[in-house]
């Protein structure tokens, strides 16, 4: 889990990475409010993991909305 407020740079990318694929994803500068959880498939034989997608949700939820976004890259 990531918090936009203390990484708010690797949140924004993250965004921004989505961006790419989500055509109704419009926000990417103001993260500081959001919780990411990074999706990542461990490879074993070089010991490095890759990133598969990620999810976000707020922090104080004000509506009844558990998620955010949601959002994995096309090869997965």
């Amino acid at each position: 889990m990531v918090e936009g407020a203390t990484e708010p740079l690797y949140c924004q990318n993250l965004c921004l990475l989505g961006k790419l694929f989500l055509d109704h994803k419009t926000l990417y500068h103001e993260v500081e409010t959001f919780q990411f959880f990074v999706l990542t498939e461990n490879n074993n034989y070089y010991g490095t993991k890759t990133i598969v997608g990620y999810f976000s949700r707020e922090m104080t939820l004000c509506e009844d909305f558990n998620l955010a976004c949601i959002m994995v890259l096309p090869p997965y």
